[in-house]
């Protein structure tokens, strides 16, 4: 089975999670973690990127992030495997938030709901991140019998 995953793009840590200014999907190969995950791969770049221009243009950015995940999976003339969004799949497995302040995991629930956990975040210390400046923060984002998508506190 596949491990989908998308990426937001964001021009700011305050636009809501469930509005991104650009969005990437991947068929496969979505989980966070290893050398073939998505932050071996966005991390490196990510960092060069806010260093060179900024992550505030979200529309660029994403464009940029694309180029180099299918560079890095499989060539840019494959023609499956990654592409662009108008909104969010029902099928994901993660979610990754990238705005100027941070770049974040998100754990997508289950039976087609929109529903995030936060696994990770990976501040915007770009010069000097360490693995122990990461953190979890224990937000579920749910769809309430309106439509409207709100944060809600873990219940452990």
């Amino acid at each position: 089975m596949s491990t989908r995953c998308q990426i937001g793009f964001y021009k700011g840590a305050d636009q809501s999670l469930l509005q991104p200014s650009a969005l990437i999907y991947r068929h496969n190969d979505g989980y966070p973690n290893g050398p073939h995950g998505i932050l071996a791969v966005l991390m490196p770049w990510a960092r060069e990127f806010h260093q060179r221009r900024g992550l505030y243009d979200a529309e660029y950015a994403a464009a940029r992030a694309l180029y180099t995940l299918m560079n890095a999976a499989s060539g840019p003339n494959e023609m499956t495997g990654y592409g662009i969004s108008n909104g969010f799949h029902g099928d994901l497995s993660f979610y990754y938030r990238v705005d100027p302040t941070a770049v974040r995991v998100y754990r997508h629930g289950p039976f087609g709901k929109y529903l995030f956990q936060i696994l990770l975040e990976v501040p915007v210390e770009w010069q000097n991140q360490a693995s122990s400046s990461s953190r979890s923060s224990g937000r579920v984002y749910f769809r309430n019998s309106r439509g409207q998508f709100k944060p809600r506190p873990l219940i452990a």
